[in-house]
């Protein structure tokens, strides 16, 4: 791998870590390795390894062929990376899947709790009057 290849998957992890709100120990942690390791990984320094490239799936929640495809490692050369609309559907079907789980968990207290939490939120959201766009 040469140190353009590198860099390029570099930025591709940075960029997929830092979507996903991810630190850089976060990662480290989560792959069983030394923040310096995901930095040189994150610099062009060190190189990936398929098994690190699969555990990094996982954790990004990605299909393996876009993180080796991101990464620079061999994909079959019919691999054609996930469009947009791809993208757009997978990260609606993940809200659903999260809307759905806290639904669950409300039903699941008592009314002055689920008052509080419904109260947070509201909180926490953003005004659409204020919204620029």
């Amino acid at each position: 791998m040469t140190r353009d290849k590198g860099l390029a998957a570099g930025d591709w992890l940075r960029h997929q870590r830092e979507l996903r709100g991810l630190e850089v120990r976060e990662v480290a942690i989560a792959l069983g390795v030394a923040t310096q390791t995901v930095y040189g990984w994150e610099t062009g320094k060190h190189r990936w390894s398929d098994e690190r490239a699969e555990q990094l799936a996982k954790i990004l929640k990605l299909d393996i062929l876009e993180v080796r495809a991101g990464l620079g490692l061999w994909v079959p050369p019919t691999y054609e990376p996930p469009g947009p609309m791809d993208r757009a559907e997978e990260m609606l079907d993940a809200l659903e899947a999260d809307i759905a789980e806290i639904r669950e968990r409300l039903e699941g207290m008592d009314e002055d709790r689920r008052q509080a939490v419904k109260e947070v939120a509201r909180a926490l959201a953003p005004d659409p009057e204020s919204s620029t766009g």
